[in-house]
This record gives structure tokens, sequence and C-alpha cells, in this order.
């Protein structure tokens, strides 16, 4: 369901006091109320590890009509200070745009170094897995074209390619990521089926991963077997070639999300102190839905949760470290009466 508006609508300031102040709540709420594209999903990145407060905001596009007229007219409105980012977004809405069908699905990632939305987004896409390979590359190649200069495209496609190549059966490429206001020459990949602990080193060396191999190998014990955990998502980042750093993206819904709903994965968190006692606390509040009924989503409510928490692992001077993220979600959806009402039908009929 669509959701248009502000997200934080109905959720109070205090319930993220331990992550970021009313400074910054204001901030996001102006910016989320006044951004004219009709979203999927919001998203809030908190920093778990780190003594930076400010949250980072992220979005989701759909191909959907809502969305597609609010970003075919809103873009002079936006706000966004990066003119490749309006263009892409501009071919992207265009009326049958083959790129929108061969990408149906963004998400706009608001890096807020400086507590403001000063920045361009990165842009991440998600390739039509109903489509074949070659015509996924021609669609992330126009991409390229408009969100980076020709020689770094033509690199980042050749490493696209290569990791195609080697990953297994199994496993897929899910997101791309465009991120030229981080770095010019950024670029992630969201790898979905990587599961297996000796199928992901195997694929890192193929791929000549500079980092920790053996760093690596004890956090993922220590998820799998005290967290209760394995990745669900894999993120490698891209340079002139793959760099250091690997995001583990540990997802509380789906398929792989743990049985207990992630309570053994923030116990974890809290004994390797990746993770505040004050911010735990609040994570765990977040494990189960939370519906609000705001009035300016009429007549739709507000669910939201923690979604999932990523570990990066990094290879500093002489320790690697892994630095922690929580990620809160917030979509629309019906309101508590009529999901009520739903559960008396089905148990109603299930009774006869």
């Amino acid at each position: 369901m669509i959701l248009s508006g502000s997200f934080l609508e109905g959720v109070a300031s205090e319930e993220f006091a331990p992550f970021f102040g009313p400074t910054d709540y204001d901030a996001v709420n102006s910016f989320a109320r006044e951004f004219p594209f009709a979203v999927q999903a919001h998203v809030l990145e908190l920093r778990l590890s780190s003594e930076r407060c400010h949250p980072d905001y992220q979005i989701c596009l759909k191909d959907e009509r809502e969305t597609v007229e609010s970003v075919r007219h809103g873009l002079c409105s936006a706000g966004l200070s990066s003119p490749p980012v309006e263009e892409f977004l501009r071919v992207w809405a265009e009326a049958d745009s083959p790129l929108r069908e061969h990408l149906p699905l963004l998400w706009l990632e608001f890096d807020r170094p400086s507590g403001d939305f000063s920045h361009a987004p990165g842009v991440f896409v998600a390739p039509n897995e109903n489509a074949a390979v070659q015509t996924q590359m021609r669609a992330v190649a126009a991409t390229f074209e408009l969100l980076y200069p020709p020689h770094i495209a033509q690199r980042h496609i050749e490493h696209i390619a290569a990791v195609q190549a080697a990953l297994p059966r199994t496993a897929r490429i899910k997101h791309i990521g465009a991120l030229p206001s981080r770095r010019p020459d950024l670029m992630r990949l969201v790898l979905e089926g990587v599961h297996d602990d000796q199928t992901l080193a195997g694929l890192l060396v193929e791929l000549g991963w500079p980092g920790d191999m053996h760093y690596l190998k004890e956090v993922l014990v220590l998820l799998q077997e005290q967290g209760g955990v394995v990745p669900s998502l894999i993120d490698l980042d891209f340079f002139s070639g793959l760099g250091p750093n690997l995001g583990l993206e540990l997802l509380l819904r789906g398929d792989y999300a743990p049985m207990d709903g992630g309570e053994a994965l923030l116990a974890l968190m809290g004994t390797q102190n990746w993770c505040s006692t004050d911010k735990l606390r609040m994570l765990d509040r977040w494990r189960s839905w939370t519906i609000t009924e705001p009035e300016s989503l009429a007549p739709w409510a507000l669910w939201y949760k923690l979604y999932h928490v990523k570990m990066t692992v990094k290879p500093l001077p002489r320790i690697p470290s892994a630095e922690c993220k929580a990620y809160w979600a917030a979509w629309s959806g019906p309101k508590r009466r009529v999901m009520d009402e739903l559960h008396k039908a089905f148990k109603a009929h299930e009774e006869q």
C-alpha cells in the first residue's frame, strides 16, 4: 500500500531518544512530509556502534501509478541536489519506460553526515528477477550511464559480470547501489542466497576479497551459534576493485529470520558490546509490530517495527571490527479494527 506524507506522525520523538534527538526528528519529519513521492516504505538507519546519533533515511519507490505520477510531476520540488539522480528518476518515470520495466523497485538512501539533507541520495535498483540476465544488465548499464562517468560505469559493469559468474546457482544479485555521493566511484552489490559459510568464503576468495577472513568466520560462528541467525544478504563494496568492508544483513522478516524474532541476536549484541543497553532496550520493543492510526493517514494505519540489523566487518589498523546499524521500517496497512474483524472471521470459519 502507498504511504504519502510523513511516516513519523503518530510516533513520538521520545521513542527514538537513545538514537537521536528532537532536532533530527523534526528534520526527518519535515522532509518526509514535503517529499512528493508516494512510497512503499520508509526506513530510518540507526547507529548502534557509534557515538554519532543522526539517523540516515531511506525510501522505497515501486512501479505503481501513484508513485510514478508523483515522481514525474514532483521532481522540481523534491530537493535533490544531484542532476544525475534527478535525470535518472526522470527517465525511470517516463511513460512506458523500459528502464522502469526492468528496474521496478528503487531505494533512495539519504546519508546525513551533517544532520541535514544536503547530500544527494544514493540509488539502489532491484533488477526484475523474471527478466533475462542480458536484459537486466542493459537496464543496469543504462542506469550507470546516467549516474557515473563513462569509465567508472564500464568498470562497474565488469565487476557485476565477475560476481555473476562466481555466484552459486542458488544466489543472485538482489540490489545494485550507486553511491557517488559517498565516493565518486562507489558501487554496492547486495547478494541474496549466499547463506552457507563455506560458500561465502569460497566466493570471497574467488573475487579476491582483501578483508580479514579469519575474523569474518569468527563473527559468522557467533551469529549462528549464539545469535541464532545467518546473514540473509551480503553487501560488497566496489571501487577500482572489491573493497575490504563486508556487510552482513540480518533480516528479522522473511525466510531466514531468526525463530525467536531476534531476541538471541540482540542479547549477543549486548554481550559483545556491539550496542548499548539503552539502545538494545528500544530495539527489543520494536521486534514486534506496532500499529498507530494518525489522522493524516486515514483510512490506513501506520505499521512499524525493527526490520533488520546490519553488521559491517571492517579492517581497522591491526584490529578488525564490526560496526552495527539497525533499520526501523514503516509501512501503511489496515487499521487494528480491520485486523481484529478479520481474525474473528477466520476464527468463526475454523469453528464451523
